[in-house]
């Protein structure tokens, strides 16, 4: 019994991994053919078709001429001889995307992307690039990922079988007749067989019950178009003025979250309430895109903030925050905390009525904070917004309460300052 497992063992251990997943480089010498379906009309230059994804790609390259030459090309199917017997490898319908039969692809990709960068390589694994198709995205990185992380693992446990067997022989031959340790022996090198046997004895059985076993649909992602800001009769030039330098960025160039409001029909704190979660932190962001020169602090990488704004964000730093949201609402943009809080900023004496300052009743719109240093813009109802210096993806924005601005600065500085802008 022991030498029948034996055997049965060598022959899945020697047998090739790949050979599993039939390509055509299991076939016979010169016998490969590639027939597009359900009629191929003119025939296919054979020489060009190397693989089972070259045969559906010259297929998918006929379909545009189907009237031409009278017949529906609707597929493809390849074969070829293995060991003499007429093997399919594989065939689908033109609406699988290049070497992956559960992959939807319909019509002509129309933006392609970067396939991503690995840390550790994975041995035989090249990812196919997503592609933008008729209004979504199709990527099958994850499945690609899985089925080589599987494939590589069949020859690595092969090994380990293999070397779990070589130290149960030295410890049989070790034993020298000890019951017990050719009872550990014997015991360490049927566990590596068996082992290895149910692994490649399940895969084998479930490649023949569903040769797609190993195959992982692509996820098909809706494309949402970026929204492009208008400031038709908005009246915003998002212009603002730093010291010395200024940031200029025009609002109809820049790519803004859709569900960000900003018009003058909503309130500052219907505003200010939509730009959560959308908004990074970046020093000297006014909205746009990088490189931010002010902004001197690196990421966990070791990447400085400065040359990026993360994706389905935008940047801003403290007082380009709150010249935004003033600016949606129609009120009139501002500089930085230093031309904010100058010489016609009011120091505060007395917050202690919600809503009152200095005896002065906000209105939204209305800043508090010190010169050089940070700036909160009152939304109304008592509350106050900010981005303050979070450079997480969209963790900038704040919405606090009356009392919190006040509870950093008084007893930090003992000082802060109000700018009416009404």
């Amino acid at each position: 019994m022991n030498r029948i497992i034996l055997i049965v063992i060598a022959i899945f251990i020697t047998l090739p991994y790949g050979a599993l997943a039939l390509d055509y480089t299991d076939c016979d010498a010169g016998t490969t053919q590639c027939t597009c379906t359900p009629d191929d009309k003119i025939g296919l230059d054979q020489t060009i078709i190397t693989s089972i994804a070259t045969c559906q790609e010259a297929c998918i390259t006929l379909e545009p001429y189907q009237d031409d030459f009278g017949g529906e090309v609707t597929g493809y199917s390849a074969q070829c001889l293995i060991g003499g017997t007429v093997t399919t490898l594989s065939q689908g319908g033109l609406d699988t995307a290049i070497g992956d039969s559960s992959t939807t692809m319909v019509g002509e990709p129309q933006e392609t992307y970067d396939v991503p960068n690995l840390g550790v390589n994975i041995p035989g694994l090249q990812f196919t690039p997503a592609v933008k198709i008729n209004g979504s995205v199709t990527s099958n990185y994850l499945g690609e990922y899985i089925e080589a992380v599987l494939w590589f693992l069949f020859p690595v446990a092969s090994l380990l079988a293999v070397i779990y067997i070589m130290i149960g022989g030295l410890q049989y031959i070790m034993a020298r007749g000890k019951a017990d340790s050719i009872s550990k022996a014997t015991g360490r090198i049927r566990n590596a067989v068996v082992g290895v046997v149910l692994l490649f004895g399940a895969v084998a059985m479930a490649q023949v019950v569903n040769p797609n076993f190993l195959k992982y649909e692509s996820l098909n992602i809706s494309y949402i178009d970026p929204q492009i800001y208008n400031n038709e009769n908005k009246d915003l030039d998002f212009s603002f003025t730093i010291g010395t330098e200024t940031a200029a960025y025009e609002a109809s160039q820049g790519i803004i979250p859709g569900d960000i409001l900003c018009d003058s029909s909503h309130t500052l704190e219907e505003v200010a309430q939509s730009t959560i979660g959308k908004i990074t932190y970046r020093y000297g962001g006014k909205g746009d895109p990088p490189v931010y020169e002010s902004e001197t602090k690196t990421d966990s990488n070791g990447v400085p903030y400065s040359s990026y704004c993360p994706s389905g964000t935008v940047c801003y730093d403290c007082s380009g925050y709150a010249s935004m949201i003033r600016q949606c609402v129609g009120l009139s943009g501002v500089g930085g905390t230093s031309s904010i809080f100058d010489s016609s900023a009011i120091k505060v004496t007395d917050y202690s009525t919600e809503g009152y300052i200095n005896g002065i009743q906000l209105m939204p719109g209305d800043m508090i904070g010190r010169p050089s240093w940070h700036v909160w813009t009152y939304i109304g109802g008592g509350k106050w917004a900010e981005s303050h210096a979070d450079r997480d993806p969209g963790e900038a924005v704040a919405i606090s309460g009356w009392s919190y601005p006040f509870g950093i600065m008084i007893p930090k500085y003992n000082e802060a300052y109000l700018k009416v802008s009404h």
